[in-house]
């Protein structure tokens, strides 16, 4: 919207203003989709638990573990950065090994003598990662 003309320069935007002190249902009576959300964000700091979580909606579940990591000690942060951390090394060192274990299966098919279009329907592997893969055995 042009402020000083006031008009709207692209009609397929639409702005909407909550004036979340004007808000006054109860957790009860929110039925709607944006009744829940408007509700958890004016209650956000004084909730001891998410409301809605018998909904399974991904989106509160991810906004509650948000908040429970925002209300981590610094203590408990550090040590849940370490699990993730731990949890990423463990995923990269699977993936490393899955990738170097294909590249010995590609080298190995090369080596019988299969033909790179062959290798490649076998591994599911394009034909120029499967090339590329010759070239560093080579």
């Amino acid at each position: 919207m042009d402020v000083e003309s006031k008009t709207i320069s692209n009609p397929k935007f639409k702005q909407y203003f909550i004036e979340l002190p004007r808000f006054v249902k109860s957790e009860k009576e929110c039925e709607t989709i944006y009744d829940k959300w408007i509700y958890i964000l004016k209650n956000l700091d004084t909730m001891e638990t998410m409301p809605f979580a018998e909904e399974r909606n991904a989106a509160f579940a991810k906004l509650a573990a948000r908040a429970a990591q925002a209300n981590m000690t610094p203590a408990e942060r550090a040590a849940y950065e370490e699990s993730r951390k731990n949890l990423w090394d463990y995923y990269n060192t699977i993936d490393t090994a899955v990738d170097e274990r294909v590249k010995q299966v590609v080298s190995n098919m090369y080596a019988e003598g299969l033909d790179v279009l062959l290798i490649s329907k076998c591994t599911g592997l394009n034909e120029d990662e499967v090339m590329k893969i010759i070239q560093t055995i080579s």
